[in-house]
């Protein structure tokens, strides 16, 4: 097993639970809401994690949280109708080196 890494998520502005899923690195992380302080400002909520990569890679992260409701969730949605989330949006790549 490789050394752990630690990193920090910062979800920026949405006032929506959001999760951080990566099946192949074993996460799944709760991502809080940002929340409103004072005069209406949006305070962003930063989560602290860490996991091991087993080897270098690259590997696929998603959001599993319906969020989007407003635009019909096609940000969690491929064309097959299965949540993996659009590359960009709610979901991306870890690379571990």
């Amino acid at each position: 097993m490789r050394p752990p890494i630690n990193f920090c998520l910062t979800h920026h502005y949405s006032q929506n639970l959001h999760s951080f899923d990566a099946p192949d690195l074993n996460l799944n992380i709760i991502l809080r809401p940002a929340t409103t302080g004072p005069g209406g400002t949006t305070k962003p909520f930063t989560t602290e994690a860490m996991f091991a990569a087993s080897s270098p890679g690259v590997y696929r992260w998603s959001c599993h949280m319906l969020c989007d409701g407003d635009a019909k969730n096609w940000s969690m949605y491929d064309a097959d109708g299965r949540i993996v989330g659009q590359v960009g949006f709610m979901a991306g790549t870890i690379t571990a080196v």
